[in-house]
Formats: structure tokens, C-alpha cells, sequence
């Protein structure tokens, strides 16, 4: 008995406990195990954050929901308790239970960061920092909490938001305009929560009307309420969707050293000219670094450190390439650059080795014109005196 009792008390679960529920799609078990798992871990780090903002209510704070989005962050060990898939593999819920240790201290400093900033941001003196940190003007519609919890992800990031009618304070030179939608899916079978898919879009123009970034994401909230599985679901999009519009914005301007880090989107469709344009642009003697960030259906998103505006970084990583890629910039503006990449149409002549990236025409090597045949080399008999 007393053996018992000490391995009870071992097995007991430390750190905050997290049910999570996930539907099972077209029998996918596997991602419906993940998806269960993540709402599993969110709820742990929720729990944290109501403990840390008590007694005011999470719900009194819609701008920390992206911190939702990226709970594995805050997440240093977990332990899963239990895994109960369905009992049909095709349809159902497959549920997970957790025991997660969650960084509190890491936590907190978010939290108090992105209060910080976000009180920087709706603040009228914003606009005028000297341009260290990139200024935008943002305006929505749909609804406002989407725009609010966007607005709060952009600031965390370093961007100063601004409505567009502040008055008695610069225009700063981008506009965003946020595009917000939410629909209720029903109630997950099998349990008491509601599921809710967003849409949010982001717009960003330069003053001179030319487009920056225009991105779309989409996610879903699971909650037992509408409100927080609405919350939650913009919190999910949000977090998913700054990352890729940030580095349009020139997030940061240049550095003491005089880089700038510039965005290449490029339409490529052959791998092989993928990694011909990566060597190109690392060969250009006023870049630092290159690092591929994103590689999609036939788009690649590149990352560049340079001391180069983005026009001029086009224009030499072109000069660079000629010989082995066809570039086309399509458009060039504040820190993003647009290259439609393919591969150089093969010349007539035999290409140096090694100069030819694999799969962009590299030349075969022409084939024996002559009609005679080289003699065949003599037998043992011929050689024999």
C-alpha cells in the first residue's frame, strides 16, 4: 500500500493542467491529435495569464490574444496525461490532456511589453520618432476587435500604429487598411465548444499609392462561448499574419551600421534558379547576408541584409545573374523588392564548369562529329613481334 501511494504521488501531474479538443477532418488523426495538443497547451498558458492579470479579467484585454497564438513559446516542458482519440476514425473528437510547466517570468515580460507598446503606439507624439521605427496608419473594416487585436500584433512587432485622423500629428508614410470577417461554424460534436473561422487582411500602401504587402490569413477559435472562441480565433490570425507583412514595412529602418534589411518576393518556378538567385545575391559585395524565409508554390521569400535601397539591390543582383537567370523586377518600393526569376535560355556555346546551375540548361556536350571512328587499340596478337 505505502509502495502504491508513493508512486501515485510521483505520477501526480506538475504545472497547470490543459484539456484540449480538435474535430477530426477526413480522418486525419494525426493533425487532429496536433490541433488538440495546441489548444491543449494555449489553455495552460491562458490559465497563466489570468493568474498574472488578476483581478482584471483576460477578456477586459483583447490586445494580448496573440500572445495566445504562440503559447508553445511560453511552454518549457509538458507531459501529455492522456489521448483519447474518437471512436470512429472518420469523424469525431480527438481529445488531449496536458501537464505543461509554463515560463511565467517570459510571461509576464510579454505581457508588460506589449502593454508598454501599445501605449507608445496610441500615443498622439508617435509618428515623429525620427523614423527608427516604421510608421502606419491604420483603419478596417469589419469588426473592430480584429482591427484592435491586429493593432496590438503590429505593435509588438515594433510598428507604431496610428488611427489615420489623429489630428495635429504627422501622416506617417504607410497606410493599412485591414480587412476582417468571422463566421460561426457550430458546435464541435462530442463536446460543449463552439467553433469559429476568421479571415483577416492587411493592405499596405506607400505614400506614393504604390502596394507594400498585401497578405491574408485565416484561422479558427475553439471555445465554449462565442466571444472567446471569436477572440481567440483573431488572436490566431493575427499572430500567423504580422510576420509576414513586417518586413515590407522596413520594421527597424537602418541599423548604426547602415544596413537595411530588404524583402525579395520572387516568382520562380524552378528550383533549380532558386538556388542560382540565392548565390547571385550573395555575390553583390554590399550584402551582409541572404537567408530563405518562405518557400510557397511557386513564390520564395528571401530576406537580404544590405546597404543597398531595394532598387538598387535589383540592379545588381541582375548584373550579377546574367549569364545564368532571366530577372525581371516588377517592383521595387520602401524595403521590398518583386523578381520574377527563370532560368537564362541556353547560348550555343559550351557554358564554363561549373558556371551553369543543375537544371537551368546546362549544355550536353556535343556529340563526335567525325565519321571515322579512332582506331581500335591493338590486340595482343598485333603487339607480339
Amino acid at each position: 500500500m505505502a509502495m502504491l501511494l508513493v508512486l501515485a504521488l510521483v505520477d501526480e501531474p506538475a504545472g497547470r493542467v490543459g484539456v484540449g479538443q480538435a474535430p477530426v477532418v477526413a480522418g486525419n488523426l494525426a493533425a487532429a491529435r496536433e490541433l488538440a495538443l495546441e489548444d491543449a497547451l494555449r489553455q495552460t498558458v491562458e490559465t497563466a495569464m489570468v493568474e498574472i492579470l488578476a483581478p482584471s479579467p483576460l477578456s477586459s484585454r483583447p490586445a494580448l490574444r496573440p500572445i495566445l497564438g504562440r503559447a508553445r513559446v511560453y511552454v518549457k516542458r509538458y507531459r501529455i496525461l492522456e489521448q483519447l482519440p474518437p471512436a470512429s476514425d472518420g469523424a469525431g473528437v480527438y481529445q488531449v490532456r496536458v501537464a505543461a510547466d509554463v515560463d511565467t517570468a517570459a510571461l509576464r515580460r510579454e505581457i508588460e511589453r506589449v502593454t508598454t507598446a501599445m501605449s507608445l503606439a496610441q500615443a498622439p507624439s508617435t509618428p515623429s520618432t525620427g523614423g527608427k521605427r516604421p510608421g502606419l496608419a491604420l483603419s478596417g473594416t469589419g469588426p473592430v476587435e480584429a482591427t484592435a487585436v491586429l493593432s496590438a500584433a503590429l505593435a509588438a512587432a515594433g510598428v507604431l500604429v496610428v488611427p489615420p485622423t489623429v489630428s495635429g500629428t504627422p501622416t506617417p508614410p504607410q497606410a493599412g487598411a485591414v480587412t476582417a470577417s468571422a463566421a460561426t461554424e457550430g458546435p464541435i460534436r462530442g463536446t460543449s465548444k463552439l467553433s469559429i473561422q476568421c479571415r483577416i487582411g492587411l493592405r499596405v500602401s506607400s505614400a506614393a499609392g504604390s502596394v507594400l504587402a498585401d497578405e491574408t490569413t485565416s484561422a479558427r477559435g475553439f471555445a465554449e462561448h462565442e466571444p472567446d472562441a471569436r477572440a481567440g480565433c483573431w488572436g490566431r490570425a493575427a499572430a500567423a499574419l504580422v510576420p509576414r507583412v513586417v518586413p515590407a514595412l522596413g520594421a527597424g529602418g537602418e541599423s548604426p551600421g547602415g544596413t537595411r534589411i530588404v524583402t525579395m518576393d520572387v516568382d520562380i518556378v524552378e528550383p533549380a534558379a532558386l538556388s542560382a538567385l540565392l548565390k547571385s545575391v550573395r555575390a553583390v559585395a554590399s550584402v551582409s547576408s541572404a537567408e530563405l524565409r518562405r518557400i510557397l508554390s511557386g513564390r520564395a521569400e528571401v530576406r537580404v541584409t544590405t546597404r543597398l535601397a531595394a532598387r538598387d539591390l535589383a540592379a545588381a543582383v541582375t548584373r550579377e545573374a546574367i549569364g545564368a537567370l532571366a530577372i525581371t523586377t516588377t517592383e521595387a518600393a520602401g524595403d521590398l523588392v518583386k523578381l520574377r526569376v527563370r532560368g537564362a535560355p541556353s547560348s550555343g556555346g559550351a557554358a564554363p564548369a561549373g558556371d551553369t546551375p543543375q537544371g537551368l540548361g546546362a549544355p550536353v556536350p556535343p556529340a563526335p562529329t567525325s565519321s571515322t571512328a579512332p582506331p581500335p587499340p591493338p590486340t595482343a596478337a598485333a603487339r607480339a613481334p
